[in-house]
């Protein structure tokens, strides 16, 4: 293995390991988005019960948001640890961190036992798992593409991507299982509760893996690795910083639309029974894992800027007719509007984690893309669901 200053080049054992590490690491993280996605109505009866369903959502997707807000507040925690330290710190403390508060929250009493300290300790768990989330997948599409060959840098940094499908898609399938195998009141009592301290146990094995990697150290002879990261990538950087913000727009609000939303609208709006809603969630990510190293590999190609132009026009065109397909109680029709929206998201992403890393020098890298990433994640992404929920409520129009 030769090293060399903001790059290291691995051996082929090495570099799986590297990749296998970063997909569990991010699985991790997107498990536990998916299966709060998938089990929010009933965290949302356990924690905050009342009378109104639609209240007793917000309040479940109003937490959910809460830990995005954090996001930002974990990227520059982290990118000062990654960009500073070294990379493999910020890869193990980050997955460690999350697996705490996910043990807890699958632990944790609800409001009929705790009162109204169960709600506020369930915020606390999340706002911890949005510090941990606001340096997870930022230092892991950094790392996968410094090490990485520049013809490959795309493919090797969309295993970041596919590794948040692996857990999106694990959380998906196994909240299928458990609603399918359990009653209602089952699942209310402890069925969700498995959801989470299997993301536990994952969590334990990404630790595992992640302490075999070799590291990576930024730059220390430049400019940029003078002074906190955060000032000097907004310094000297600030441009491109708003870039990722702009770039991830469209990913953020897409994703946690299909991946975490539309499984509750489908359930409580259109009527499909909740073990539907989550097989075809299910096919979606399964769809979106087989397209994403595909498309990064034609970005390594072609460019990434085709990409990116076609996929974004795309899915601004695509949006209403996608849900417009899903607003009906015909599976088939529900299942082709969600692999629409699934296959040109996977055409706009499969470039951008490479995207992302070229933009900045590596002594502020995982600061710069974090701190762009974060806050349209915080801004955009975890309010997309609570907002989404708002809007069908206020207006009463399933597509608002």
């Amino acid at each position: 293995m030769a090293e060399r200053s903001g790059t290291v080049v691995l051996d082929p054992e090495q570099r799986r390991l590297s990749i296998l590490a970063n997909i569990a690491g991010n699985a991790v993280e997107w498990f536990d988005f998916a299966i709060y996605g998938a089990f929010a109505l009933t965290i949302g009866r356990v924690f905050f019960p009342s009378d109104d369903p639609t209240t007793s959502l917000l309040a479940s997707f109003g937490t959910f948001a809460a830990g995005f807000l954090a996001r930002p507040f974990g990227g520059l925690v982290f990118g000062q640890i990654g960009d500073r330290i070294g990379r493999r710190w910020a890869l193990l403390l980050s997955v460690g961190m999350m697996s705490i508060p996910t043990l807890l929250l699958g632990l944790l009493p609800g409001y009929e036992t705790l009162g109204i300290a169960a709600p506020a300790i369930l915020i606390g768990l999340r706002i911890l798992q949005g510090l941990s989330a606001g340096g997870e997948y930022i230092t892991s599409i950094v790392y996968l593409a410094e090490s990485a060959p520049p013809r490959s840098r795309a493919l090797a940094s969309s295993w970041s991507i596919f590794g948040s499908v692996v857990g999106a898609l694990a959380g998906s399938a196994l909240a299928a299982l458990l609603t399918e195998a359990l009653s209602p009141e089952q699942l209310e009592s402890y069925g969700w509760r498995i959801a989470f301290l299997a993301g536990f146990a994952m969590a334990l094995l990404g630790l595992l893996l992640r302490r075999a990697l070799p590291d990576i150290e930024a730059e220390t002879e430049s400019e940029d690795s003078k002074g906190l990261p955060i000032v000097q990538a907004l310094r000297r950087h600030f441009g491109d910083v708003m870039r990722v913000v702009g770039l991830n727009l469209a990913y953020g609000i897409v994703w946690y639309i299909t991946f975490v939303y539309v499984v509750s609208w489908l359930t409580d709006r259109v009527g499909e029974p909740q073990s539907e809603a989550h097989t075809i969630n299910t096919v979606s990510m399964i769809a979106m894992l087989l397209l994403t190293p595909v498309m990064a590999a034609l970005s390594d190609r072609f460019g990434r800027r085709p990409f990116l132009l076609f996929g974004a026009g795309a899915l601004a065109v695509a949006a209403w007719p996608a849900f417009w397909l899903m607003d009906h109680p015909n599976v088939a029709m529900i299942l082709a509007g969600e692999l629409l929206l699934v296959t040109l998201l996977a055409f706009y992403t499969s470039s951008m984690p490479a995207v992302f890393a070229e933009l900045f020098p590596s002594a502020v890298r995982i600061t710069a893309v974090g701190a762009g990433y974060n806050l349209s994640a915080a801004l955009f992404g975890g309010m997309v669901p609570l907002v989404a929920t708002w809007l069908v409520g206020t207006t009463g129009d399933d597509l608002s």
